[in-house]
């Protein structure tokens, strides 16, 4: 595993992330030494936010008001409960967001990648990305208490389609 970068200039990760229980069992072996925050919807889990029958955005919503209450972090990433990744991923993603500073990171993956081909990567070291995929999303907290009244997630369309509230936070 590569040693976690050591700068002044790192910034500090607050990790949420939400899914069944074997899901989150393997996100926390993951991501051990760094910071975070897991719910869970299938069953109680010790050390996670037990929400039974939440949907995404509201499971979200519950996850980013935990971590905007640590006034310590610099950002929140999002993710899904099967959204796998790892530690040495993670060191990458991690020092690429504390050299660029950026409001909102998305790492590159296959749904983005039609955006992304037609730019000179070798050029560029980051990308505008105007559609993500909202299973990893993380965010400056300044943007999330200062411009988004402390959520990107909206969950009053729940209950038509679990897919509105993913339309909304990519626009």
């Amino acid at each position: 595993m590569s040693q976690r970068p050591s700068a002044p200039s790192t910034r500090r990760f607050c990790y949420v992330a939400q899914g069944r229980v074997p899901e989150i069992d393997q996100l926390h072996q993951i991501f051990a030494g760094r910071q975070l925050v897991s719910l869970t919807w299938d069953a109680q889990r010790d050390g996670s936010i037990f929400l039974p029958k939440s949907s995404w955005s509201v499971g979200r919503r519950t996850l980013c008001q935990h971590a905007l209450a640590d006034q310590t972090i610099d950002y929140i990433v999002f993710m899904d409960g099967d959204a796998i990744t790892t530690p040495a991923e993670l060191d990458v993603f991690e020092q690429v967001v504390s050299d660029l500073r950026p409001a909102v990171a998305v790492p590159r993956v296959p749904k983005t990648e039609r955006y992304t081909r037609k730019l000179n990567i070798q050029r560029y070291p980051w990308v505008l990305a105007y559609d993500s995929d909202e299973q990893f999303q993380c965010f400056d907290v300044r943007v999330l208490r200062d411009h988004l009244g402390g959520s990107p997630y909206v969950s009053e369309y729940d209950e038509v389609s679990w897919w509105y509230p993913c339309v909304l936070n990519q626009k």
